[in-house]
């Protein structure tokens, strides 16, 4: 996974174990694969490269390398958020539109967890689709 603008570039594991984080970046479970449609929520510890996503802007581009394609999608907005917001949360299980959600938690320079989390929502550029959805 990498943010050309950010200097970011980390291993994308599926899952989010604690194991999985200090590795790189891991995907929710719950969320749907890259190339499905619906939202990928992908997280990453603050402390580490995911602390970048403070300088994340606007229009920067997410690319996602996965063994069936790569993933593009375009930053349209970025929030701070309660950890359990709703509208996020809605986000997340919805399945009309094809979507990335990173988040890590903020303050950015804060230690350990925090209830707030920066959100940087991404909406499809390009890839290949999966299981038949067009």
């Amino acid at each position: 996974m990498k943010i050309e603008k950010l200097q970011l570039n980390v291993p994308l594991y599926f899952g989010d174990t604690e194991e999985i984080l200090r590795e790189g970046a891991g995907q929710f479970m719950g969320s749907v694969y890259p190339g499905e449609l619906g939202t990928s929520l992908i997280g990453g510890h603050n402390v580490d490269d995911f602390g970048k996503l403070g300088a994340a802007q606007v229009g920067d581009e997410i690319t996602l390398q996965t063994t069936y394609g790569n993933y593009v999608y375009r930053i349209n907005q970025i929030e701070v958020r309660d950890k359990k917001d709703k509208e996020i949360n809605d986000m997340i299980y919805q399945r009309n539109d094809r979507r990335v959600i990173l988040y890590t938690c903020y303050p950015i320079d804060s230690l350990g967890l925090t209830n707030e989390r920066l959100f940087a929502i991404g909406e499809f550029v390009s890839g290949p689709m999966i299981n038949g959805n067009e």
